[in-house]
Parts: structure tokens; sequence; C-alpha cells
């Protein structure tokens, strides 16, 4: 079974070709629907056939229960429903929303904030800070959602993270990473201060699941987060609410929402607009024609 990409030779023994990868990525996204819902199932597999045949586009599954195709413009766009009809899904009579060119959300600056629970029970500072590019670039690659799943391939990819904070230079008092965020909002980065890592297993839960659920929804136009940095130290808890885990769970969760969007509103933000690159090539003499 060839998914994408393979590498034959006669020998039986042979180190595989690397993957190609494309300067360009997806950024026209269009929610696609069958017209009758009975033909859901035959969807999904021409548009598994299709992401085969070009591994340029991404298919992405909304938690709304939309499927989403993302192409690289509006004429990749025309020729990927030419495909589903013509090639991987004949038959399907389908129905497409308008484009939309997604955004996303960034901050250029720094900021703290104190977050505490409604209740007083619980209290911690939060940090946010700019990501290095470099970074954000390597946790926006596809392949990087598919280690996610693998718990080794993820704990190697939290040690990549935390060499590349260490050598940018600007976070120093940060433990330890703990994870980073879900979807388009992945290059999202959630940190423990050295005053944090204490912190028990189901704290550290919370903060993650408030923290994932935070990112994907900015306070600019609710659009996912990317480049940030968040880093929660300093924790105090009750000693009384450590005894109900279940609504510790919650004030911990609504304090780290309400402290993220509050220090994201402080730390300068920005819109980010994707841009599509390409480069023209031509002979020396027709230069002149092409500029």
């Amino acid at each position: 079974l060839v998914l994408s990409a393979a590498t034959l030779c006669s020998e039986q023994h042979v180190a595989p070709f690397r993957l190609l990868r494309f300067a360009s990525a997806p950024i026209v996204r269009v929610a696609i629907e069958p017209v009758r819902t009975s033909d859901l199932s035959a969807l999904a597999r021409g548009l598994q056939l299709l992401v085969h045949a070009d591994p340029n586009i991404e298919v992405v599954h909304h938690q709304s229960g939309q499927i989403h195709l993302m192409t690289s413009g509006g004429l990749h766009l025309e020729r990927c429903i030419r495909d589903l009809n013509d090639r991987f899904a004949p038959g399907i009579a389908l129905r497409a929303s308008p484009p939309v060119v997604p955004f996303r959300e960034t901050i250029v600056a720094e900021a703290v904030v104190p977050a505490q629970a409604r209740d007083l029970s619980v209290s911690f500072g939060v940090r946010l800070r700019p990501m290095p590019t470099a970074l954000v670039q390597h946790l926006d690659a596809p392949e990087i959602g598919r280690l996610l799943c693998k718990k080794d391939e993820f704990d190697r990819l939290k040690a990549r993270i935390e060499a590349d904070l260490v050598a940018d230079g600007a976070v120093k008092d940060f433990d330890r990473v703990v994870g980073v965020g879900p979807g388009r909002a992945r290059p999202n980065v959630l940190a423990l201060g050295q005053g944090a890592n204490a912190a028990s297993d189901a704290v550290v839960r919370a903060l993650l699941a408030g923290f994932q659920t935070t990112i994907t929804a900015g306070t600019l136009c609710e659009e996912p987060m990317i480049g940030v940095l968040v880093v929660v130290d300093q924790i105090v808890i009750d000693a009384d609410a450590a005894s109900d885990a279940a609504e510790l769970d919650r004030q911990i969760r609504a304090a780290v929402k309400a402290a993220i969007r509050a220090a994201f509103e402080e730390a300068s933000p920005r819109l980010v607009e994707p841009m599509y690159k390409v480069q023209l090539q031509c002979r020396s003499v027709q230069l002149g024609n092409l500029c």
C-alpha cells in the first residue's frame, strides 16, 4: 500500500528516499459535503484517493462535523473538485462552500498577568511571549501532527522545543514543556516555570486542557493563535480546594482561559494573513519581458 510516496528498488534492504517537501502550503479552504447524506462514506473514500494523488492538499475533519478541503489557490481548488467528480468520487453530487482564506492571530510583545480562580482557591502567573520563527515553522509542518499520537516521538518533540527555546535566549526561566496546541493552533507551546515544577499531574492536565481550548480562538476575530509561548509559574492551591478534584479542574481551566486572553490583548496582538509565494524562472534574454 502506497499512501503518497514510496521507494521502489530491486534490492531487499535499501534506505528509502526522503519525501519531497513542497514550498507552498494550502491556504484556500472550502467546506465540502455530498448533496445526499448516504454518499458521505463514498466522498470520504474519494477524498482519501485525492490526497494520495495530490500531496499538496489537506483534508481536515472539523470538530463541527464539516469536511474541509484545503488547496493552494482557486485554480487548484477547481481542479481538485473536477478530479473528485470525474475520477475519485464519480456519480456523487457535491456541494462546496465559498472559498475562504483563513487568518491566524499572533503577538509581537511579551505580557505577564496574574491568574486567579473565582473562589480564590487557585492562583498562578501567566506569561506570553512570541516564539522563534524557525520553531513555529517546524511545529506547523503537516508531519508533526502525526507525531503527537506516539509518546516516544512526542517526548523527542518536546525535547526539541526546549532546546530551541533555550537556544533562542529570550526564555531562561522555564522548567519544562508540557504540550502544544491542537489542529491549526499546533504552533503554540505551554511550558511550566521554575515555580510550577512541583505541580501534580491533575493540575498539569487541567492547565493543558485550558490552554488548548483557549488558543483555538484569539481575541481579535476568534481565529486560532500561532507562535505564542505560554509559561505558567508560581502555582498556589488552597488545601481545601485540592480535595475536590473535579471542582479544582474546572477552576483551573477557567482561570487559564481568562489569563491567556487578558495577556494576549496586552501583548500587541496581530493578524497573520497567508501569502502565496511563486518563483518564476526564464532565460536571461526574456528577463526584461518578465519584469
